[in-house]
Order: structure tokens, then sequence, then C-alpha cells
């Protein structure tokens, strides 16, 4: 009977916890299936482990606490992707790894931009050492495809896109084969760098590139969210940043947003073309003014001041180089020497150095430069050099005969020998003709009198010495009086 009674007892004990290890094994199994998140929002080559294992940690205590305690760097990469970006990009990167950020996380909405500046970004994000997260809210085009390649992890909210990185200039024209063909060459690097389809990223550049399986997808690529993640480009769709981050194990980390600075403001805001243009032509119009006027005063300040907010804010965000500074001071060197040696050849070359290092501060990187950019430098010197041209014939025709300007002038000349002598504001269209003595040696700019009253002269060609007769044989706006010996 012991025995009996002592089996039963067994049997009833080894049934119940069967049936209890049973019934547990079910309820996780069934949470399991709940937790399993649906085909269209994780890519097929993640597995059924990873796939569970992101849900997990999203859905049970341990994941929705993971990111406690933790900072994570927000930045936002909207609208023109520009040099003034990248060096926000560059900065912001080494605060996120200052505060030991558990990520970086870049919300992305723009339709491309410079392709040099996305190439710093991606060259930076590449070599950080904080984990990088890409969040799409509707766009990611061109330059901003490339950028979000560079990072991690793609996360994409429903209905956004990622591609038509093909550079093209405003008119919808590509760029040459040799631009077409680097970028399309950095797309795929990156692309393998970050453990995805480099055929896909190409693809995304050279319209000619059919990926197996998007026969029918536009040209250069552009994917769906769906379709970004079907094919591995994107991790994951989440509606919101909260959400991507807690796909990522982050809920509850701290979320730090960094923002650009007032310098940073300042110097996209003196790179925009339109400002670009506006500071070279009151640089020229103060240099103009002041090599056709005797001192140095307010328009000369202006100009420098000016000039060197132009070359110093690109330089910051390295478009202009130690060349294109170059460039520019030899050809205003030359430009001031053919006030001393006239014949038109100094000045021609000159200006053609000058506009050369403009142009060069604003496409940047030849091997990187698209119509894009080029039709912004066009823009931007074409509008400088046609208001230079209006504004100095203003300064000539109207502004020296102003009451406000004329208190600025000097009226009167002064002789060491005979004292001051009432002297015209500039050269009179009546002085055409005047015979004089040079008053100093012309070479070939100097001083003649004319009158009893003294000029400055430039000669016509040859070097005449003090105390020669000359004749007034041109009135320029610009030079003065040209004179030559009689």
């Amino acid at each position: 009977m012991r025995r009996s009674a002592w089996r039963t007892t067994c049997f009833i004990l080894i049934s119940g916890g069967v049936l209890v290890g049973a019934n547990a094994s079910g309820e996780a199994a069934d949470s399991l299936r709940i937790s399993t998140p649906a085909a269209d929002s994780v890519s097929p080559k993640a597995g059924l482990r990873d796939s569970l294992w992101q849900r997990l940690e999203s859905e049970f205590p341990a994941g929705r606490m993971a990111g406690r305690g933790k900072t994570v760097a927000v930045v936002q990469v909207e609208g023109m992707i520009d040099g003034g970006l990248a060096a926000f990009i560059g900065r912001a990167l080494d605060e996120a790894k200052a505060m030991r950020a558990a990520a970086f996380v870049i919300e992305m909405n723009t339709y491309g931009g410079r392709v040099d500046a996305a190439d710093e970004i991606r060259t930076a994000l590449l070599n950080t050492d904080v984990r990088t997260i890409t969040f799409i809210h509707n766009n990611a085009a061109s330059a901003g495809a490339l950028i979000s390649y560079a990072t991690d992890v793609i996360v994409m909210s429903p209905g956004s896109a990622i591609g038509a990185a093909t550079p093209v200039d405003q008119s919808g024209a590509v760029a040459t084969n040799k631009v077409v063909s680097y970028f399309r060459s950095i797309m795929g690097e990156t692309a393998r760098a970050k453990g995805r389809d480099p055929r896909l990223a190409e693809a995304m550049v050279d319209s000619s590139i059919v990926v197996p399986g998007l026969e029918n997808a536009p040209r250069p690529l552009t994917l769906r969210t769906d379709q970004a993640i079907a094919f591995g480009v994107a991790q994951m769709q989440a509606a919101s940043l909260a959400e991507a981050l807690r796909y990522n194990g982050l809920e509850g980390a701290k979320m730090v947003r960094l923002e650009t600075n007032w310098a940073e403001h300042i110097v996209r805001f003196l790179t925009h073309p339109v400002v670009s243009g506006l500071l070279m032509t009151v640089g020229a119009l103060g240099v103009i003014y002041e090599l056709t006027s005797p001192g140095f005063g307010l328009p000369g300040i202006a100009g420098i001041t000016c000039l060197v907010l132009f070359f110093g804010a690109h330089w910051i965000v390295r478009l202009a180089q130690i060349e294109e500074l170059l460039l520019f001071a030899a050809g205003v060197a030359l430009i001031v020497a053919e006030l001393f040696v006239p014949g038109g050849i100094l000045g021609i070359i000159g200006g053609a150095l000058v506009l050369t290092g403009l142009f060069l501060s604003l496409v940047g990187r030849i091997d990187l430069v698209s119509p894009g950019d080029l039709t912004h430098a066009f823009t931007s010197i074409g509008m400088a050099v046609v208001l230079t041209f209006i504004g100095a014939l203003v300064l000539i025709k109207s502004f020296s005969q102003l009451p406000m300007f004329r208190k600025l002038m000097l009226e009167k000349s002064q002789n060491p020998g005979t004292g001051q002598t009432a002297s015209a504001a500039g050269p009179q269209p009546s002085l055409l003709g005047a015979v004089g003595v040079a008053d100093s040696p012309l070479r070939p700019v100097g001083r003649v009198a004319i009158g009893g009253k003294y000029y400055d002269a430039v000669t016509d060609g040859e070097h005449i010495e003090n105390g020669a007769s000359v004749k007034v044989v041109e009135v320029d706006g610009l030079r003065g009086l040209v004179v030559r010996r009689v």
C-alpha cells in the first residue's frame, strides 16, 4: 500500500510539473508570436532571431529600461546641405564623443545640396567611434542619401523616400561623367562600409544600373520606406524619433539636441550665393574708390572688410584655400601696377586673376563640383560684376558731386613752395588740351600744375620728369588727367 501510494503521489507531482511547464511554454510562445514584427517592417535579411531580439528589447521591461541613464545626441539636417552644415556636423560629432553619447542621431529631411559638403559629412560619420543613426522623415535625396548611408542604422518614417543621388543643376542637367562616376564610387564604398548592398547605392546615382526586383522603380533609383526595408537599405520603420530610439534599445535615454551656434549661423549666411555676391560687389567698389581717389577712408575700410568676410567664411567651410587667396592677391597687385604702368595688359591679367580666385572660392573642390555648384558660382560672380560696374559708374558720375561726399574730399591742394591754393575737387572736362608743367616726376603717376592749380595726373605712356611741359590729352574719370610731354 505504501509503495502504491508513493507511486500515485509521484505520478501526480510529475504530471502537474509537465502541465505547468507546458502551460508556461505555451504562454512564452504566444508572447513571442505576438511580439514578432510584421513582415513589412523588418528586413528579410535580418532573420527571425534578429527580429525577435529587436522586439524583446522593446517590449519587455529589460528592453524598456535599456536606455535609462544614457545620452543620445540629436541633430537636424534640413534644407540645403552646404559647407556650413558640414562644419556643424563635425563639431556635433566631437561633442557627442565628449559627452559619451550612446548614439548620434540625425533627423533627416533634405533634397540634397553640395557634393563636397556631403562627402565631408560622410567622412566624419565613417570615422567616428559613436554609434550613428539616421531617422528619415520625408526625404533623404541626393547628398542626403550619401549621409544616410554613412550611418550604422537607417530608420524611415512611413511615406518617406531615399535615393535620387545623381548630381544635377537647378535645371535638371546631369553632371559630367567624371563627377557622376566619383559620386557613384563613394556611394558604393559607403554602402560596403556599413554592410549594405553597393548595387542599390550605385543605382541611386547611375540611372543605367538596374537592380533585380526593382526594374520598374524610378531611375536613378529612389526607394520608398517599405522597399528600403525589404532590400536591406533601412533597418526598420518608425513613426517618430522616440519610436526609432525604442527600436534601437534607447528608450528612456536623455536626448540632447545640438544646435548651430551663432558663428556657424553667420558662416552659413555669409556663404549664401546672394550674400557672397553682395560681399564681392561692396569689396570691389571700395577698392576701386580708393584706387581712384587720394587718401584712404571709409570706402576702403568697407571694401576690405567685405573681402575679409567673404574669404574668411569660405575658408572656414573649406571652399577657399591658400591658392585662391594667392590668385586674388596677385590680381589686385597687377591692377595696382596698371596705375603706374599704363597699357591695359596688367589690368586685364589682374582682373582675370581676381575673378578666378573668387570663382574657385565659390565652387570648392574641382573634382566634386556639380552643375548646381557651377550655377551658383556663375550667378554670384555675374551679379557681382554687373553691380560693381553699375556702382562704379554711379560713384564716378554722381556721388562725387553730392555735398555729403564733397565734404569728405580734399578740395585744396598743398604746394610746399607757395602754400595753399584753390583747386577743383577733381579733373574738369574743360582741362582737355590745357598745357601745364609737371610738378613731380610722372612714373607714370604724379602731379601737374595748370593755371596755378595742382592736379593728380598719369602719363599716356612715357615717363615725364619734374619741370617738363605737359599737355592734357584725356580727362579720365578713373585715372584723372592723362598728360603727354610737349
